[in-house]
């Protein structure tokens, strides 16, 4: 089961999925098109932020970077064991995830 809120980027919205995030871009007449689901298993609440959707996988603790498109994974790191409703939270080069123990920051170039 996916677990969390949707989030969007323009006309795509991203909504956690019990079998990976799924990418679907809705139209100005409001139909709408699956694009892309991920396959790593990321569970998680689904964060667009430079360009990927972050999202971790609830079962394994890691945290994914994915295309915004097709949701291939660009980056994955371990973060420990994260809630169901962990939402990786993106400020300016950092990134904070909320872990059983605490919560990871993530410093980016």
């Amino acid at each position: 089961m996916g677990f969390g809120d949707t989030s969007f980027a323009g006309a795509t919205v991203f909504l956690p999925c019990e079998n990976g995030s799924q990418a679907i871009v809705v139209s100005s007449s409001g139909t709408s098109l699956p694009v892309g689901q991920a396959k790593s298993g990321a569970t998680g609440p689904p964060v667009p932020s430079g360009g990927c959707v972050l999202t971790a996988d609830t079962s394994t603790g890691v945290l994914h970077a994915l295309t915004q498109s097709y949701g291939a994974v660009v980056a994955r790191t371990a973060v420990g064991v994260v809630p169901h409703f962990a939402s990786p939270a993106p400020i300016s080069n950092q990134l904070f995830v909320g872990t059983d123990g605490g919560a990871v920051g993530i410093s980016g170039g």
